[in-house]
């Protein structure tokens, strides 16, 4: 019953990782979200699905009854490195490049904890937090080029006018909300200019 557990819970985590056969909401998911939400999926959702994942292996390995996880683990990482490693290859789009980038990384990450050992941990472990830092730094740092290139996500909402309390609520109520707002400001403005 611990084997069958295991492989669902693989095949779920696994979706949430992004390995390979399992991987095609990723891409999707950072091209056409806005650039915050894409670092927080690299940079954590990523992560903490693959640290449930490595919880569950710690338990079937104390199990000597159960199938040994590492074997399946590496090679959907293998799989995952192989596979991200061509859809690199010729990618135009950069976020979609990232999300590639991404699942490469969790498979190089997979394939260090199907391996075992203290060593390959470690170096897991540590890549998992370096992944972490620098794709969200990169994401930060790159967002106005995103809005540059025409990102759906990362344009300017149209219902603000530079100012998130100019936000229109609708069809209803949103002209009166914005002359009542544009009539606080000549006042303001009329009384704090001299």
């Amino acid at each position: 019953m611990l084997n069958v557990a295991f492989v669902f819970l693989f095949l779920g985590y696994g979706t949430k990782v992004g390995l390979a056969p399992l991987h095609a909401w990723l891409p999707d998911a950072h091209a056409e979200g806005p650039t915050p939400i894409s670092a927080v999926l690299s940079g954590l959702l990523l992560n903490v699905a693959l640290y449930a994942l490595l919880r569950f292996k710690i338990l079937l390995a104390a199990n000597p009854a159960a199938i040994a996880p590492g074997p399946l683990m590496v090679t959907l990482g293998l799989v995952s490195v192989v596979f991200a490693s061509f859809m690199l290859y010729r990618r135009r789009d950069i976020k979609r490049l990232f999300a590639y980038s991404s699942i490469e990384h969790m498979g190089i990450i997979v394939f260090a904890f199907g391996m075992g050992g203290p060593l390959a941990n470690f170096a897991g472990l540590l890549h998992m937090v370096m992944h972490s830092l620098t794709k969200s730094a990169i994401f930060y740092a790159r967002r106005p080029y995103f809005a540059d290139q025409g990102h759906a996500a990362d344009q300017p909402d149209p219902r603000l006018d530079g100012d998130p309390s100019c936000a229109r609520l609708g069809p209803r109520g949103g002209r009166r909300r914005d002359r009542r707002i544009a009539a606080a400001r000549h006042l303001h403005e009329a009384n704090f200019s001299s």
